[in-house]
């Protein structure tokens, strides 16, 4: 079952009114980092830490949002034409905090963003300490059934999934990277986010780089950070 993010005004209000403990550690986090909040799962551990005024999201060895994956995202925006004043539908699998529906909307305010996340921590922390924007849908589901049954098509669909630095298998397998094609306009772009940190994600990366030329036409990779290798499709 689909939950849809109703509830724009009520979270713009929410994060102006955190309270004064918040905005000290906002203030004292242009001097050193500050851990807001954590949350420990049998399958993973989440913080929220507030650093020069940034909200950062980080798994136990990952930035998930706002700190060095920010970075990347925008490098890789500034070196690689995407056209992005053209993708007037945006689809963000593994949506975060909305670092990269930011900086996507940065580039064209009129783009039309729909984040997935599956993760109700983390849609939790972003609508309790984030500001939304107008143009940004958020929901939650699986990126797996999302892709399967949903019948949209998007300009530009950017997938940015991770259990800490591991994308789950089933999201590198041909059957998922057929939906993403399904789910891609005619004209549309696909950025696909790969970590290759060891050699088990280098031969994971070679393998996601063959099944994405066996379905899209144009394959492209662009290296950021000596860490994040994306990935751009074109049918």
């Amino acid at each position: 079952m689909t939950k849809v993010d109703t509830s724009k005004n009520k979270s713009k209000t929410q994060a102006d009114s955190l309270g004064f403990l918040f905005w000290l550690k906002w203030l004292a986090s242009f001097i050193w980092p500050v851990k807001v909040v954590t949350h420990q799962s049998q399958e993973a551990y989440l913080e929220l830490v507030l650093f020069q005024g940034k909200r950062l999201l980080n798994s136990r060895n990952a930035n998930y949002s706002n700190g060095n994956l920010q970075t990347a995202y925008r490098r890789l925006f500034e070196e690689v034409d995407l056209d992005l004043s053209t993708r007037h539908r945006v689809l963000i699998l593994g949506f975060g905090f909305g670092g990269v529906a930011q900086l996507i909307t940065d580039a064209n305010p009129n783009a039309d963003i729909l984040g997935v996340e599956s993760n109700t921590t983390i849609l939790t922390w972003y609508k309790a300490y984030c500001r939304q924007k107008d143009n940004v849908k958020v929901i939650i589901q699986d990126a797996k059934e999302f892709v399967s049954l949903n019948d949209d098509t998007y300009d530009l669909i950017v997938c940015d999934i991770y259990e800490d630095l591991d994308v789950p298998a089933y999201f590198e397998s041909t059957s998922f990277i057929q939906g993403l094609s399904n789910r891609l306009a005619t004209s549309g772009v696909l950025v696909f986010n790969k970590v290759v940190q060891n050699t088990d994600h280098k031969s994971q990366f070679n393998n996601l780089l063959l099944e994405l030329s066996s379905v899209f036409r144009s394959v492209l990779v662009n290296e950021q950070l000596g860490l994040n290798r994306f990935i751009i499709a074109k049918k």
